[in-house]
């Protein structure tokens, strides 16, 4: 297979939960293709999200990995931007999703976790301005 095709078969069975089978495309991919933004994305929104011990540090260096590949990739700034808030620093989380809107300004759901990171430091002003 493609890394494109077990990227995509990482993603698929994502999807279908099977999360050990998706991590092993992903970093099958990045082993085949060790330049692929997409696949360390991916690999580290997993991380991220399977939250097994040692995944957010795994995720944040996948992350930084794919932005030294595609500087200002938003989908690696978004997930980036997970990171911090699932170590509760809202300013760096802010930070990543300000850096994903100037990529890609209309993106909803990256305004909206931005709005969030102020709502969560009881911010709502500027939590509902976004």
């Amino acid at each position: 297979m493609t890394p494109e095709e077990l990227n995509e078969r990482g993603l698929e069975r994502w999807r279908r939960r099977d999360l050990e089978g998706a991590f092993a495309d992903f970093s099958a991919a990045i082993e085949a293709a060790p330049r692929d933004a997409a696949a360390f994305t991916n690999r580290g929104g997993l991380r991220l999200a399977r939250r097994a011990p040692g995944d957010i540090e795994g995720a944040l260096a996948d992350l930084n990995r794919a932005l030294m590949v595609a500087t200002n990739y938003p989908p690696a700034l978004r997930n980036l931007g997970l990171v911090m808030m699932a170590r509760k620093d809202f300013g760096a989380a802010r930070r990543q999703f300000e850096l994903a809107l100037e990529a890609e300004p209309e993106d909803a759901w990256t305004l909206v976790q931005h709005g969030v990171t102020f709502g969560i430091e009881g911010r709502h002003a500027e939590a509902l301005a976004d």
